[in-house]
């Protein structure tokens, strides 16, 4: 089985975060909001997964003719991670896919 599937994030830059580390030179330590320093972060082209899958399933209904509303399945597979990343931190902005992986995959019922 050949699978995509495909998720979206936004970073929620109103909330509130800790912050730590330097900035500018400086030792940070605070609290506040993540667009204070990220103007903006997502991912609306989406966590892309591609995946070739082997897939077992057991017909729980045997008899010939009888299609069988519980049909269990279990399955692995292995692919690849396509980000679109779209990151705007101060006047910088970027936006790419990027291919990370592996991806492995366990579907489910």
């Amino acid at each position: 089985m050949l699978d995509f599937f495909h998720d979206k994030a936004y970073a929620e830059t109103e909330k509130p975060v800790r912050v730590t580390g330097t900035r500018g030179g400086e030792p940070v330590d605070v609290t506040e909001t993540l667009g204070s320093t990220v103007r903006g972060f997502n991912m609306s082209h989406g966590m892309n997964y591609l995946t070739l899958d082997v897939v077992h399933r057991w017909n729980a209904c045997p008899e010939p003719g009888c299609t069988g509303r519980l049909q269990p399945y279990v399955g692995a597979g292995a692919g690849l991670v396509i980000p679109h990343v779209a990151a705007a931190i101060g006047d910088a902005f970027d936006t790419h896919h990027l291919t990370a992986g592996p991806s492995l995959r366990l579907p489910g019922p």
